[in-house]
């Protein structure tokens, strides 16, 4: 990558790309973005370099969003149906600006508060930029080939990285080189690895897998789908699972199980069935299972304990400290000894300040009313996304959706334990994905009621007479 460095190299680059999307067709134009744009933010998450001042990571798919958000600004189209979507989010950018203002009046750190505003509200605009610009079913339909094949593909790097390690990774292409934590986690003898394929992070890699294992699991089993498509899904489901296993993520191997559930509900209610063979499973096969994967997995959790189980008791504490939040700039710093904490709110120079959970992460920061307000947006996401896949006829847009919408709410359990959120493949993945599941939905679902055809009159006009 050494090459990169060159300026003369990098400027002959970008006028050869302009100039090669400048003189192409617009539909073709478009697809090839979107394209790029999946590529960098789904495959190649940590591809970028590091600003040392900021101690932040710059990969290249935030340049792209910048650019993204940017035009979306600037074209000033709105396509949301929903007003209530849209006041949802005007009234979670209200608290995010009280957020901002309690946190610099407090004495706050200014940078880092620029930093975090980018984060918590910036990046949410992608959602709109996403789901008012690919809503062509070509679009869809390039989204939905390009993510399963980068499962199967980020899925197959991660397992090699299980077997071969640290050997296999790419300087500032499939990790940011700044740390050498990535290193360490598949460095370790095979049996303690923890696999991150591209994403740099473990838990942000099983974050995003789940998602791309309940798409596919929901396409395999769906109605009316094409032989070949659901054999592809099937090897995606197979080699997604093995691979959050390796991650070693205890929150993705819950969902990893939880996931297959939400979607046989949606595909017929004889699954709701199977809760009490579950149950009566988990009875008869659960010590056997305690004493080899889960006690791999999660035998921390009972021998040495983990601060996570204390998440609760800190959320309370912190309502009863700061109900507001302490707002940006500002972070609450953690003093852990073992099992205990202590804790104090101050000015931070650094994004990483904070809890290892995006929804007490943002509790601190926002407080109770930013909190619900970021809620409420997801839920009246959701309810929108519920009530129009039910006029969706298109079984593969059908699938897509219901898989989609499983995936994400896998995500957000995710999110009470791990702050991924800010990291690459979490929060822009999200609000992508998010943005393609709205647009998929606005695309294909047929409207209840018939469209109003122009007024003509009940009595027929008297034709004229030709002499």
């Amino acid at each position: 990558m050494s090459y990169l460095s060159d300026p003369i190299v990098l400027t002959f680059i970008l006028l050869t790309a302009t100039l090669g999307l400048m003189i192409m067709r617009p539909d073709r134009r478009k697809d090839l973005w979107l394209l790029i744009v999946i590529v960098a933010i789904f495959a190649l998450p940590r591809a970028g370099f590091f600003l040392g001042n900021f101690n932040l990571p710059l990969p290249v798919s935030h340049i792209l969003v910048a650019i993204c958000i940017t035009e979306w600004v600037l074209r000033g189209k709105r396509q949301m149906e929903s007003s209530k979507i849209n006041n949802a989010f005007l009234i979670y950018a209200i608290f995010v600006g009280l957020g901002l203002v309690i946190g610099l009046g407090a004495g706050g750190n200014v940078k880092t508060a620029v930093l975090e505003i980018c984060f918590y509200l910036v990046t949410i605009l992608f959602f709109f930029y996403i789901s008012e610009t690919f809503t062509a079913p070509k679009n869809i339909n390039v989204f939905l080939k390009a993510i399963i094949g980068i499962s199967l593909i980020i899925s197959i790097y991660g397992i090699a990285q299980h077997y071969y390690g640290a050997g296999i990774l790419v300087d500032h292409v499939t990790y940011n080189s700044s740390s050498d934590i990535p290193r360490e986690y598949i460095s370790s003898e095979m049996e303690y690895r923890r696999v991150l394929s591209s994403y740099g992070d473990p838990n942000v890699l099983a974050n995003q897998l789940v998602f791309f294992f309940a798409i596919a699991f929901a396409i395999f089993i769906g109605k009316g789908i094409p032989t070949q498509i659901r054999v592809i899904c099937l090897a995606a489901v197979s080699i997604n699972a093995l691979c959050i296993y390796y991650t070693g993520s205890r929150a993705g191997l819950i969902c990893l199980a939880m996931v297959p559930f939400f979607t046989l509900c949606w595909r017929t209610r004889w699954a709701y069935f199977l809760i009490p063979f579950a149950l009566i499973s988990l009875i008869i096969f659960g010590p056997g299972l305690f004493d080899t994967i889960i006690a791999e997995k999660f035998g921390t959790i009972t021998t040495k304990g983990d601060i996570r189980l204390l998440f609760p008791q800190m959320a309370w504490e912190l309502l009863k400290t700061i109900p507001v939040g302490c707002g940006f700039g500002r972070a609450v710093d953690l003093s852990i000894q073992g099992i205990s904490w202590s804790y104090i709110v101050g000015p931070t120079r650094t994004l990483w300040s904070g809890f290892n959970s995006f929804w007490l992460n943002i509790f601190s920061r926002l407080g109770v009313p930013g909190t619900l307000a970021f809620f409420m947006l997801i839920v009246f996401l959701f309810r929108y996304l519920w009530t129009q896949t039910k006029l969706i006829q298109n079984p593969m847009a059908k699938a897509f959706l219901y898989g989609g919408m499983a995936g994400l709410i896998a995500q957000n359990l995710i999110w009470l334990v791990n702050n991924t959120y800010i990291l690459p493949g979490g929060g822009l993945n999200f609000w992508f994905m998010m943005g393609m599941l709205v647009a998929t939905a606005r695309t294909y679902a047929v409207q209840p009621y018939p469209v109003l055809n122009p007024y003509t009159s009940m009595w027929p006009q008297q034709q004229p007479v030709l002499t």
